[in-house]
Parts: C-alpha cells; sequence; structure tokens
C-alpha cells in the first residue's frame, strides 16, 4: 500500500509525469498484487486523459483508510478544477451538464453553482440551466501614469547622452 499512498500523493499535488513514472519504476509483481496500485493507476490514466467522467464513481468507490483522506483531497481539487473551468469556458450550462461535469448530484450542482453567485434559470423547453456571469475585466496593473512615462524618457536620455 505505501506505492498507493505514494502515487496517490503525487497526484494530489498534481504532479502527474511523477506518478506515471512511480507506477513504471514498481516491480511488474508489486504492481499485479496490490488492487490499492491498481485503482490509483486507473484513477491517474483519468486524470491524464481528462476524463472526469469516468474518474468521479473511481473515486467514490472503496479506499482503504489511509488513502481516503488523500482521495477526498484529489476530488475537492479537482471539483475546483473543473469550476474555474467550466467558468472560463461557459456563459450558459445545463445543470445536468455542470453535474456531469463535477461527479455531482443536480442539487449538489445547484449549490456549487450558488455559491458561486451564477444564476439557475429555467428554460421554457424544461431543464435547468446555470448562467455564468462574465467576469469583469481588471484594469491594466502595468499601465504607467504619465509621471512614470517622463521619468522613463530622463533614464533613455540619460543613456543615450553617455
Amino acid at each position: 500500500w505505501p506505492h498507493a499512498l505514494h502515487m496517490l500523493a503525487l497526484m494530489y499535488s498534481n504532479r502527474l509525469e511523477d506518478a506515471r513514472f512511480l507506477y513504471k519504476r514498481c516491480p511488474p509483481h508489486v504492481r499485479d498484487s496490490q488492487p490499492q496500485l491498481q485503482a490509483a493507476f486507473r484513477a491517474l490514466q483519468f486524470l491524464w486523459q481528462r476524463d472526469y467522467a469516468g474518474l468521479w464513481p473511481l473515486l467514490r468507490s472503496g479506499w482503504d483508510p489511509h488513502q481516503a483522506t488523500l482521495v477526498r483531497g484529489i476530488a475537492s481539487n479537482l471539483r475546483e478544477h473543473v469550476l474555474r473551468l467550466v467558468a472560463t469556458a461557459y456563459s450558459t450550462i445545463s445543470l445536468q451538464a455542470l453535474a456531469g461535469a463535477l461527479g455531482a448530484t443536480l442539487p449538489e450542482a445547484q449549490q456549487e453553482a450558488a455559491a458561486h453567485g451564477w444564476e439557475l434559470t429555467n428554460a421554457p423547453s424544461g431543464g435547468a440551466w446555470v448562467r455564468i456571469p462574465p467576469k469583469e475585466a481588471a484594469g491594466d496593473p502595468v499601465a504607467p501614469d504619465a509621471a512614470t512615462l517622463q521619468r522613463l524618457a530622463s533614464y533613455v536620455l540619460h543613456l543615450e547622452a553617455a
């Protein structure tokens, strides 16, 4: 079980390449004899391929008590990552699709949407939709003011004169 725990810890810290090479370095008899290591490797494959729909049921399956905490952490990190992706990629998404992406039930997806300030609407044809408000573009933090430009111009003139 230490190999599986190590692999899950690498997955938790988003070091998927290291987790993959850890599995490759394990002797074949260890890989074949440890079901938790095989389950961790299947989870790694789903993460590697970004097959989140296949990953969620595996994360909910029975894990060793030593590994369950890491698996819950991986699930939490993944859920936040998917929420960021959804917020970036969509302005409107069906509640059903959001629930599928989050590996959640419809009420859980509705709670996540509400927690992020997303608006829930009902379509005339039936079904619930989540409207994601656009993020306001922040001002350019590097935009110089007139005084900064004047100081920069005096530096350039000084350097050219030297």
